[in-house]
């Protein structure tokens, strides 16, 4: 019964079929019907193909963009201009020989008006200006100039503070000498020193009275000033406290040369706990030709290393009290390199 019924939809589907198509034996009322129907059939179609032929153009286009030209403009400016594109952009600094350039796009990687799919990447040369490939002599330049110009032209180098000023006769901030000298080929980073003119008055200066003040705040306060000092330990003829300042080898308000410095007599204590030495730090080094950076730390036992005080040094003379536990370490830099050190004995 199935079979039967299957084949009969089949026939009155196929006569169905037969009976869209156009025929003699139609009467002209039906002929009329099938072809406005088969009419109108044909327009849906073509409007359908059109349709998707359009869309896939649409489709194609969004997928592809043409890359503009941005040669000119800032690196902001160009950012946005890709951006807007639906294109990636990296950055690539280059040397340029003319300081206007820096910032600015230089080149481009992709041929401005090339199509290229959404979402690729433009690499954009961007000027970073000229950079010398040798050190430029500063000799007479004012330093207030020198830092700008290495940001600008020599950015590999690293001016180093504090600047070692030297008393001289020309204006004060003259730049006298450097090192590395000019014309050092310059490979990598590199740190450079210069000697300034500090004027023909530079490092001659007065100090106040410290007698009765601390050995402690004493050295503290000449440190900061880059004034060098000196102390010594013996016990002085009248009654005072112990660990304060009871003599100094220069009158308050004289003039005197911060490198020559003063001498300070410490008053030495009548008594020293079980865990603590009293005691002096002293060493005779070799007198820089011009001022270094000298630096004192010290570290207790078990524990890291801490600054104890720093200042421009030019002497051939380091003196320091100390009241510490046994074993502490007193390391005496100059200019970054260890010259002495001294370990806390009981």
């Amino acid at each position: 019964m199935k079979i039967k019924t299957s084949g009969s939809l089949g026939k009155r589907i196929l006569a169905f079929l037969r009976s869209l198509f156009y025929e003699e034996t139609d009467s002209p009322e039906v002929k009329t019907v099938k072809v406005v129907s088969y009419t109108v059939l044909t327009v849906i179609a073509v409007c359908i193909l059109l349709s998707s032929i359009l869309f896939s153009a649409l489709f194609e286009e969004r997928e592809t963009v043409s890359v503009p030209n941005v040669v000119g403009m800032t690196l902001d400016e160009a950012m946005e201009t890709m951006q807007n594109h639906f294109l990636r952009v990296k950055i690539n600094r280059v040397n340029t020989e003319d300081l206007t350039e820096k910032g600015v796009v230089v080149s481009q990687t992709k041929t401005p008006g090339s199509v290229v799919k959404v979402d690729y990447t433009v690499v954009l040369n961007v000027g970073k200006g000229p950079v010398s490939d040798k050190i430029t002599d500063f000799s007479g330049w004012d330093i207030d100039d020198v830092e700008p110009f290495l940001k600008a032209y020599q950015s590999q180098l690293t001016l180093l503070y504090p600047l070692s000023y030297v008393v001289n006769n020309r204006p004060r901030g003259t730049v006298l000498g450097q090192d590395p000298p000019a014309g050092t080929e310059i490979y990598g980073d590199i740190s450079l020193r210069l000697f300034v003119s500090g004027g023909p008055d530079l490092y001659r200066t007065s100090i106040e009275n410290f007698v009765g003040k601390s050995y402690r705040e004493t050295m503290l306060t000449l440190a900061n000033r880059n004034i060098a000092f000196r102390f010594t330990a013996e016990a002085p003829q009248t009654r005072q406290s112990p660990f304060t300042i009871s003599s100094q080898s220069v009158e308050p308000g004289e003039l005197i040369s911060v490198f020559e410095g003063c001498v300070f007599n410490v008053v030495p204590p009548t008594y020293v706990s079980a865990d603590r030495v009293f005691g002096l730090v002293s060493a005779a080094v070799e007198r820089p030709r011009v001022p270094v950076l000298l630096k004192v730390t010290r570290t207790p036992v078990n524990q890291r290393e801490e600054d104890y005080f720093s200042m421009q040094f030019m002497s051939d003379v380091i003196s320091f009290p100390y009241y510490d536990a046994p074993g502490t370490v007193y390391t005496i830099y100059m200019d970054e390199t260890p010259v002495t050190i001294h370990q806390v004995a009981k």
